[in-house]
């Protein structure tokens, strides 16, 4: 039994909750205090106005459930004399996304409130990125990177019916070379270049950060081949596979 002054509520009593939606669209919801948490109350939330969990703001007075879903419904809801939460629903937009590499576009559906970085998430393509990796969309002539553009996509222009193009692009590469003069440990150095860097690029790397002097004449190697900095020219991004000796 949940106590407050002067009223008394069993939890194992099926309990009414007025839930109040900021479109002005109100229904109860049924749930039994003694177990529910705010997830159980958001599930059925879910049923009725077909808004997904994690785009859900809910509030009691003051305090905003949604941040804690697996915590039990506060004591101030469930002993109310009139038990009710406000959601704020959610106006969504449809966009359509498509990949500059190739594949099908496909039809979007967010919240105009979400950022660039949550609509990677609905984005199959741009999920799980690994570090030197960045997904940069392309809408109305702009260049929009997750990463730098802040703000809500309405505030980026964003609307239902736009269309925003996207690419994976690597920002960076790491190589590793070992046999680096003066360098007796077999474990290797790790060089981090851009992708559009080139083998001069890297040997100068390594002249500045190492201290090694100039090395005239120098060459990198793997088991495959040998790369010359003055005959091969073009950028890493082209070298397929992790330098591992330097001679």
């Amino acid at each position: 039994m949940l106590k407050s002054p002067g009223y008394l509520r069993l939890v194992d009593t099926e309990l009414q909750i007025t839930v109040e939606t900021s479109s002005g669209e109100n229904f109860p919801i049924k749930i039994q205090p003694g177990k529910a948490k705010v997830i159980s109350l958001m599930q059925q939330i879910e049923k009725k106005l077909d808004v997904p969990i994690k785009d859900q703001k809910l509030y009691h007075r003051k305090s905003r459930l949604s941040d804690a879903p697996q915590r039990r419904l506060p004591q101030e809801l469930v002993c109310s004399l009139q038990p009710t939460v406000v959601v704020i629903v959610p106006e969504y937009i449809r966009i359509t996304v498509e990949n500059l590499s190739g594949g099908k576009a496909r039809v979007v559906k967010i919240d105009k409130e979400k950022t660039l970085t949550d609509l990677m998430e609905e984005i199959p393509a741009c999920r799980n990125l690994q570090e030197n990796k960045e997904a940069v969309f392309f809408f109305n002539g702009r260049k929009l990177c997750p990463s730098s553009s802040e703000g809500a996509l309405a505030r980026l222009g964003v609307c239902s019916g736009s269309k925003l193009e996207f690419e994976v692009k690597v920002i960076f590469i790491k190589i590793y070379i070992t046999c680096l003069p003066g360098m007796f440990s077999m474990r290797g150095v790790q060089f981090r270049c851009t992708p559009d860097e080139t083998f001069k690029d890297l040997l100068y790397k390594i002249q500045t950060t190492r201290n090694t002097g100039m090395l005239e004449g120098a060459t990198f190697a793997t088991q495959e081949r040998v790369f010359d900095p003055e005959q091969d020219t073009g950028p890493l991004q082209g070298t397929a596979f992790i330098l591992s000796r330097f001679y």
